[in-house]
């Protein structure tokens, strides 16, 4: 893994210091050992003799990364499975949160954990065998993915898992989203892995004095404060969704955009036609939002992945316009939100067009579906009827701009908020 490192403070030199941290770090893998015996039920304990005789003594290796390498194995059911070996005994730390981590988790876009090893000088996970190597394998290596279709569908894949990480009771941030931590099974089906940086927020600070990840895909704010937050994700998702569409990697991207080119320069030839043209021109609003360098304004990932799902949706499969479709979106980003990010640079992190929250959403289908004069609200989003729209538009009267999905129009809910 090609990592940043920000630390603060200065190591002795002492030999017996030395000697009593490294007695101290150990001590604290064994309490986390014996925490991840007593508390995690779900995944299976394997000996060292057992990953052995399941990797035929290390035989396939299938990669190398700074913590270690993994191999391929097979169980007793003849089910296929990736053995990750830490290498360095500095390691344990990280094999130990990335156990507690992984162990709660549980998402088809997310490589499932079976089991692990925790005997001294021997922490191994066994993982869920993904067969067809990694996105960056297939963007860069292969240059494979020539449909837009399938690269999108591996953009909601991944939207989608880490939503849910985001999501969950005790949130988890991955902390290292990149292609190369995106593998694809046959069928290209997305799964996230390497949780080796993860924490969950609730047990952990979102500031920390060491900044970890990977280079071209680290929150450029967590590198500069120390402020690791589930927008740092959305940043790193940024990047990989323009790798996406561009299918070039995040220095010669980040090199292109600093000399002035815009997104749409960059396009990858093989889905840069007349018919994928709205659907790229809303991804490249959508990823600037995610690169802004105001985590406030970046959008959550459930909202990335709904956005994302609608593109496929209307946009990929069904034939009609897209100003016919029965969804129209009201945002919550304001006309001065509009303003300021229209002042924004060529520079990636620099927001060029506000990609909207959702305040609510119309579908001409649900009119019957709720009782006269009962919001109904899916989601957190409230759904309208056709009446209340011309209601709160007064008979569609402002027009504000246009989009790939239409027109917009100014509306006043019944709070008097302005909305678009």
């Amino acid at each position: 893994m090609a990592a940043v490192g920000l630390e603060a403070g200065h190591k002795g030199s002492n030999g017996s210091a030395k000697g009593a941290g490294s007695e101290s770090k150990h001590k604290e893998y064994i309490e986390r050992a014996q925490w991840i015996e007593e508390n995690i039920s779900n995944i299976k304990p394997f000996t060292e003799e057992d990953i052995k005789r399941i990797t035929s003594d290390y035989n396939t290796n299938l990669g190398n990364g700074g913590f270690g390498k993994v191999y391929k194995g097979v169980l007793d059911d003849n089910h296929f499975v990736a053995v990750k070996k830490y290498i360095k005994m500095d390691s344990e730390e990280m094999f130990a949160q990335e156990v507690r981590v992984h162990s709660q988790i549980n998402h088809k876009n997310v490589v499932k954990l079976i089991g692990y090893c925790i005997e001294k000088n021997a922490p191994m996970m066994v993982m869920e065998y993904v067969p067809n190597r990694d996105l960056d394998y297939h963007l860069h290596d292969k240059n494979s993915l020539d449909s837009l279709d399938i690269r999108l569908d591996i953009a909601i894949e991944c939207a989608d898992a880490l939503g849910y990480l985001h999501s969950m009771c005790s949130p988890v941030l991955h902390g290292d989203v990149k292609p190369s931590n995106i593998l694809l099974d046959d069928n290209f089906n997305a799964k996230i892995t390497d949780f080796g940086i993860s924490r969950l927020l609730s047990t952990d600070k979102t500031h920390t004095v060491k900044c970890i990840g990977s280079i071209g895909y680290v929150d450029p704010l967590y590198c500069r404060e120390g402020r690791l937050t589930s927008k740092s994700d959305v940043y790193s998702f940024g990047i990989v969704l323009q790798e996406l569409i561009t299918k070039k990697k995040a220095a010669s991207l980040a090199q292109a955009l600093a000399e002035g080119k815009g997104v749409t320069e960059l396009l990858d030839p093989k889905i840069c036609n007349e018919s994928n043209m709205k659907v790229l021109v809303e991804i490249g609003k959508l990823l600037q939002e995610c690169l802004t360098e105001d985590i406030h304004r970046r959008p959550d990932m459930c909202d990335v992945a709904g956005h994302l799902q609608m593109l496929r949706k209307f946009c990929l499969r069904q034939p009609a316009p897209l100003e016919n479709f029965g969804w129209h979106l009201f945002p919550e980003t304001q006309n001065e939100d509009k303003e300021q990010s229209q002042q924004g640079t060529n520079n990636v992190s620099s927001s060029l067009m506000a990609f909207p929250k959702m305040a609510g959403i119309f579908n001409r289908n649900m009119y019957k579906s709720r009782k006269k004069g009962t919001p109904l609200y899916i989601s957190g989003k409230r759904m309208f009827t056709a009446r209340e729209i011309k209601v709160i538009t007064n008979n569609n009267s402002t027009k504000i701009g246009r989009g790939a999905f239409g027109y917009v129009y100014l509306g006043i809910l019944e709070n008097y908020e302005r909305w678009q």
